[in-house]
């Protein structure tokens, strides 16, 4: 956690003296509820969890949910090649529900990432295609045709995995057909929070004076969000917060502005897990 700290510090601090020297005032009031908004966006992908467990008979409250994310959280900025958000999901699963099988915990985890992908891609492309965030000399149908690409070789990825690992595909059909409204609830509670993460971005940097517009944010965040599946992490530090700063710059932002805007959803990021450490923390005493 002091690694994590530190880093979110060089991060502003970097990002500080890069800004131009006009700024005088650098903390503002509305970084408060920009991280108020920060952990409704939490407690929304808590509801999507929650919502996708559900679909395999394993039934979690709100508090439990919410408990589960925010530790996967935390585990995510010490767990290496990206996969402590996952683990932590999974340990916390088997410690609910021991005596089901574990493939059913790695199903589900599976499921809330293909449908949570799906949720991206369609929030970027629809803030890229209709909001037009940002001149960018791409092509609308090749990025769509990208995005679904994306999808469909994440869904045949777990499928094959779920295959080689004993899971009944046929049971994974018949379990999509069932639960058809939880799929698309699941879906929109995943919009719903990437809209709000955005909105947390957008109202905490609103007293620095960034020439950038909620669209563009919503789009940044979501088309990065794309690259979290890439197996890359340190301290929390990934390949979507990369993309998310490169992205930035491609809107005309100078590199001091792109790098506080994501140092800022670090901090959200970080707050998360402290949260979670923290609630793991007293429980366990």
């Amino acid at each position: 956690m002091a690694l994590a700290l530190a880093l979110a510090s060089a991060l502003m601090a970097w990002a500080w003296h890069a800004r131009p020297a006009t700024l005088a005032v650098r903390w503002h009031g509305l970084l408060i509820p920009g991280a108020a908004l920060s952990l409704l966006s939490l407690f929304l992908y808590a509801l999507r969890f929650r919502r996708v467990l559900h679909m395999f008979d394993l039934h979690l409250s709100p508090r439990d949910g919410l408990r589960i994310v925010s530790f996967a959280v935390f585990c995510q900025f010490f767990m290496p090649l990206g996969a402590g958000a996952e683990l932590g999901k999974f340990l916390k699963l088997r410690g609910l529900a021991p005596q089901r099988r574990a493939m059913v915990s790695i199903a589900a985890i599976a499921l809330e990432h293909v449908l949570g992908l799906l949720a991206v891609v369609t929030l970027a492309g629809a803030s890229f295609a209709i909001l037009k965030p940002f001149q960018l000399h791409l092509d609308g149908h090749w990025l769509l045709v990208a995005g679904v690409a994306i999808v469909v070789l994440s869904a045949l990825t777990v499928l094959l995995l779920a295959a080689r690992r004993g899971l009944d595909l046929a049971q994974l059909q018949a379990l999509l057909s069932t639960h058809k409204s939880d799929a698309v609830l699941i879906i929109g509670w995943s919009m719903l929070m990437h809209v709000v993460l955005s909105a947390a971005v957008y109202v905490g940097s609103l007293g620095w004076g960034i020439a950038i517009h909620y669209p563009q944010i919503l789009f940044v965040l979501t088309s990065a969000a794309l690259f979290q599946a890439v197996p890359a992490n340190l301290v929390g530090l990934g390949v979507a917060d990369i993309a998310g700063t490169g992205l930035y710059v491609a809107l005309g932002l100078p590199p001091g502005d792109a790098l506080l805007l994501v140092s800022l959803l670090y901090c959200y990021r970080l707050l998360a897990a402290m949260l979670g450490g923290a609630w793991e923390f007293r429980r366990v005493r």
